[in-house]
């Protein structure tokens, strides 16, 4: 077919230069915790062919080669392991314009085969085929259809696994004028061999959205989406089976946050790639040894929901899966507002090697927001691709079932400015689910957020803005949330170089039968002093008072400083203090946790670049917290010996603690780089880690040289 649709565009006389990228790496890794010991060696190779056939024909094609050679040594033995990893890979795409009509194809495989032996034997084998194939077109301005095919299947030897997924979907997009109207459907067909497992799922959406914006005054946003879907369910296993649901999520973001209980200070960023259903294709974002600790990825349901499990898969920097899971834990915490944080301690972390993926299982959780922050890291480069949320459900021995879902999610905002000084913002959002499963007494869940604010420019420097918060969940089954906060807030700026704010809020707070009230107050002052010289400091504090007959008190305070000074044109300097204090009196209500304790942390940081080849910069700090206390230590230096940028030779030390988490970690990476010409760079790297998690320590000692050519 794609041979005849490539008779409709002119053919390229002389076809373009194929793209060629190559890389080589060879390595070493070592890893020594108390009770095991591994050496390996590693080689990876990796070739991408990339062509314009014609003008609307393009072809890429790939090939990854794993090995590693190794040895594990334990108490009572040892044995030799070797794996090998093939991945091939393939892309056809097809772009055409046929009149005014736009016209995209383009086919996608992968298929990767591990295999793995142990002392000789055959121990694992796995492999993992993807296919796909998408046709886009536009066959008006405003209109875009879509239609998709994607194949999956999981094999694994050793680990019980066979199972194959598809799934076909179809959408279109129309957006006349300020509406926005976009249904869709979608069927999948889920087997799992070894379990016993069937599952169809037929889901069909009707989402439609108006935008008014560029009125002066009014902008208003509308969104309305209804989705319906069919679950039709089958176990063969006299024992039964675990069957798993995986929840939409509205979104995903990412940050670096060291302080996890509370997300103000380090706003959460969206990242469209963790959630985009691409498994295969990798984010900036890397758990491996280059990685910042307090990696965090949070999930928005959009609702309140119930799950049990967090899925965050990683791949490698070519979109692989890896051997194994490295030295990395995942903290889990749940919220209601996506700011403040509860730990859930309950968690369990394992590696799906199969699949590529960790999989934090705790108990049934109803939330909102949810997030992992990760310590530690993998030994080779992994980069996250996708975080998913799932809810698990018991399905009887040799028995089916067909559950059906309405969802229906509508919002609105709205903002508008009254003259110069008058700003009104209001915000809703609603969720309506029923779920009927014959025989079961159905579920239902309503949850609704509003909030509304108004700030009004004063004069002379000063603004007021207050605002109020309404939040109600109801669920089947009893639980239920309700929750009314009111907060004012004041801004002075008498100066462009001074500003200052003042709040305080007060919140009503029922979650099932258990009652408080919250009171808080915070300040900040941002001061700019010296042209080359900045000061800001935030502090605050709350008060969660439970009403009989628990009779509770949790006390919140935190304060924050820090100061900017650019010293000299090469030299500057930022200090920081961080401290917060959590106490409770009393015992919490059944179901809830608060983290109390504290968790400060100072730290100085200077950096240092005297020419454009040389670069230093380093932290030093204390972390301490009831559980544990430690050094904040980073140190980096880059040097450029010779102008022209073409040889690097990097080195960089880092020292975290999670004081909450009892987690401690030290690294040290060497990283010297070679430009050998434009069109081939040689990299080798020295990482030396060590982390320490509760009751176990792992040391990790990895050294690659990686060649890599780019025509």
């Amino acid at each position: 077919m794609l041979l005849l649709l490539g008779l409709v565009g002119p053919i390229v006389a002389r076809p373009a230069r194929a793209e060629l990228v190559g890389r080589a790496t060879l390595g070493y890794q070592g890893v020594d915790t108390t009770e095991l010991s591994t050496r390996a060696f590693t080689q990876l190779y990796d070739l991408t062919v990339a062509r314009q056939i014609t003008s609307t024909i393009r072809c890429r094609l790939g090939m990854h080669v794993q090995d590693d050679l190794g040895i594990a040594r334990f108490d009572g033995g040892s044995h030799d392991r070797e794996t090998r990893m093939l991945r091939p890979e393939g892309e056809l795409l097809y772009a055409v314009q046929l009149g005014d009509r736009p016209v995209q194809v383009q086919v996608d495989y992968a298929r990767t085969s591990a295999d793995t032996m142990t002392s000789g034997a055959p121990d694992l084998e796995r492999t993992a085929d993807r296919v796909s194939g998408r046709v886009i077109t536009s066959p008006l301005a405003d209109l875009t259809v879509s239609a998709e095919a994607l194949r999956r299947g999981d094999t694994s030897r050793g680990q019980g696994l066979d199972a194959t997924e598809s799934t076909v979907r179809g959408a279109l997009m129309y957006s006349p004028g300020h509406l926005t109207f976009g249904p869709s459907t979608q069927y999948t067909a889920y087997r799992d061999a070894i379990a016993g497992f069937r599952r169809h799922t037929l889901s069909a959406q009707a989402p439609i959205g108006y935008e008014l914006a560029g009125a002066g005054w009014l902008t208003v946003q509308a969104q309305n989406s209804l989705i319906w879907t069919q679950l039709a369910e089958e176990t063969s296993a006299p024992e039964g089976v675990r069957a798993f649901t995986r929840l939409p999520l509205a979104s995903v973001g990412y940050a670096v946050d060291d302080t996890p209980l509370d997300s103000a200070d380090r706003p959460i960023s969206s990242d469209p790639g963790l959630s985009d259903d691409n498994l295969d294709t990798p984010t900036a974002i890397t758990l491996g040894p280059t990685g910042a600790p307090f990696a965090t990825f949070a999930a928005d349901l959009g609702r309140f929901a119930e799950i049990d499990q967090l899925a965050l898969h990683v791949r490698s920097a070519t979109g692989e899966l890896l051997l194994s899971g490295g030295n990395v834990t995942l903290s889990l915490y749940a919220s209601s507002d996506g700011v403040l944080w509860q730990p859930i301690d309950a968690g369990t972390l394992t590696f799906d090697v199969a699949r590529g993926r960790y999989l934090v299982d705790f108990p049934p959780t109803i939330s909102r927001f949810f997030k992992l922050v990760a310590f530690g890291a993998t030994n080779l480069d992994s980069f996250v691709t996708e975080l998913e949320a799932y809810t698990h459900t018991a399905l009887t021995a040799v028995t089916s079932r067909r559950t059906q879902t309405w969802l229906d999610q509508a919002s609105l905002a709205m903002q508008a400015r009254l003259g110069d000084r008058l700003t009104l913002v209001a915000y809703g959002l609603g969720n309506l689910v029923r779920q009927s499963v014959p025989g079961r007494a159905a579920f239902s869940s309503f949850d609704v957020t509003h909030n509304a604010s108004a700030t009004y420019l004063v004069g002379w420097g000063v603004s007021a803005e207050g605002r109020y918060d309404l939040r109600r969940v109801y669920q089947s089954g009893g639980n239920r949330e309700d929750f009314d906060g009111v907060s004012g807030r004041l801004r002075y700026q008498p100066l462009p170089a001074i500003t200052t704010a003042a709040g305080a809020s007060h919140a009503a707070q029922d979650q099932s039968g258990s009652s408080s009230t919250i009171d808080a107050a915070s300040a900040q002052a941002m001061l700019r002093i010296l042209p080359e010289l900045d000061l800001a400091l935030d502090g605050g504090g709350s008060r969660q008072r439970f009403e009989a007959p628990i009779r509770q008190i949790v006390n919140r305070r935190y304060l924050s400083a820090m100061t900017r000074a650019q010293l000299t044109r090469a030299l500057a300097a930022q200090a920081s203090v961080g401290l917060q204090r959590s106490e409770a009196t009393g015992a919490m209500p059944e179901g809830q946790t608060a983290a109390v304790g504290r968790d400060d942390r100072y730290f100085l940081e200077l950096s240092y670049r005297p020419s454009q080849q040389l670069s230093l910069a380093g932290r030093f700090g204390w972390a301490t917290g009831d559980q544990m206390s430690g050094l904040l230590q980073r140190y980096r230096a880059d040097w450029f010996p010779f102008p022209g940028g073409a040889f690097l030779f990097g080195v960089s030390y880092d020292r975290d603690v999670q004081p909450y988490a009892r987690q401690q970690m030290q690294r040290l990476s060497v990283f010297p780089r070679w430009a050998i010409n434009r069109h081939a760079w040689l990299d080798a790297s020295y990482t030396l880690s060590e982390v320490e998690s509760r009751d176990l320590t792992t040391r990790t000692v990895l050294f690659l040289v990686t060649l890599t050519l780019n025509t």
